[in-house]
């Protein structure tokens, strides 16, 4: 029997293609194989850590390292969540052998339907292509004084987060942000929530410009990544009720100027983690008007990602 090979990750890659790849060659193949798995779903793939039947075709297979993907440890990685996401033993990946209509039902149901492929490849390149209804059902919009009341009881819900997981610092001696600085906010134009549904389940300042935020003019123990004019995440939080938001809210901003800074406490290791989750470059520290605290800066450029 003829078995396709397979990295689990472009299980998902699959289902979001949509004509855009590395090269024309590599796009021409990748359509190739979605087309021939949508007329065959009875094709039994095995899932490989290795080169596929999709890398045969990507100019980064083998670039730097002989029969490794140029960005070998992020793609290891995006295989490994999307098995263990999808219900697979890691220990026997070498083995798993399934139609693509299994493969391809459960990659649908317990990750794109679930609003976790985020949670795999929110570092990749191609991320901003790749929105499952799920996802897109978080909407973001600019923040209406309607919405104040809602606003503030989101930052009171995060100070308290944020001191339960080892981060009384950041807002809560000074119950920051007050009401009189998001009231600016929202008047600027500079304020933003995420909805869901009809419900407001998360807020952030977003602005973008040259040389934007001043408190990013100085910073010790590194240097910035890039500067060219960029976007500025500011006074991000959730109510806790959705999965994903802050993700989401991040995403969006960096959709929208494609270079985007921000920095977060040290104790703050809930942001850390997703930062670095979603492909942010640690840049050093800056210091911030509100308190004495430092705060680490991080920045994502899509002049500096990795192919």
């Amino acid at each position: 029997m003829e078995y396709l090979k397979l990295r689990a990750h472009h299980g998902m890659c699959l289902a979001f293609f949509s004509g855009k790849g590395y090269s024309s060659d590599f796009t021409a193949h990748m359509a190739a194989v979605k087309e021939r798995l949508e007329a065959e779903p009875s094709q039994i793939i095995e899932i490989t850590d290795g080169f596929d039947e999709i890398c045969s075709a990507c100019p980064n297979a083998g670039k730097d390292r002989p029969g490794m993907c140029a960005s070998q440890e992020n793609v290891s990685r995006y295989d490994a969540m999307t098995l263990r996401l999808a219900g697979f033993s890691l220990d026997e990946k070498s083995k798993i052998r399934l139609s693509w209509a299994d493969f391809s039902g459960r990659v649908g149901e317990r990750i794109l339907e679930t609003g976790r492929r985020e949670e795999i490849c929110g570092d990749c390149q191609w991320s901003g292509i790749c929105r499952h209804p799920q996802e897109s059902g978080l909407t973001i919009r600019r923040s209406t004084p309607e919405d104040l009341p809602v606003i503030m009881e989101i930052y009171a819900y995060a100070r308290g987060f944020m001191a339960e997981h080892g981060n009384p610092n950041q807002w809560g001696p000074t119950r920051w942000p007050p009401e009189a600085l998001i009231r600016r906010d929202i008047a600027e134009g500079n304020s933003y929530v995420c909805v869901s549904g009809s419900r407001i389940v998360g807020t952030f300042y977003y602005i973008c410009g040259k040389d934007i935020e001043p408190t990013y003019r100085r910073i010790e123990d590194g240097a910035w990544l890039d500067d060219t004019p960029y976007g500025v995440v500011h006074r991000l939080a959730s109510d806790g009720s959705v999965k994903g938001t802050g993700a989401r809210c991040i995403s969006w901003a960096y959709e929208q100027c494609g270079h985007l800074r921000i920095d977060t406490h040290g104790d703050n290791t809930v942001m850390q983690g997703l930062l670095a989750k979603l492909g942010f470059a640690s840049c050093g520290t800056i210091y911030v008007e509100e308190d004495d605290f430092p705060r680490l800066a991080y920045e994502k450029s899509e002049n500096h990602r990795s192919l």
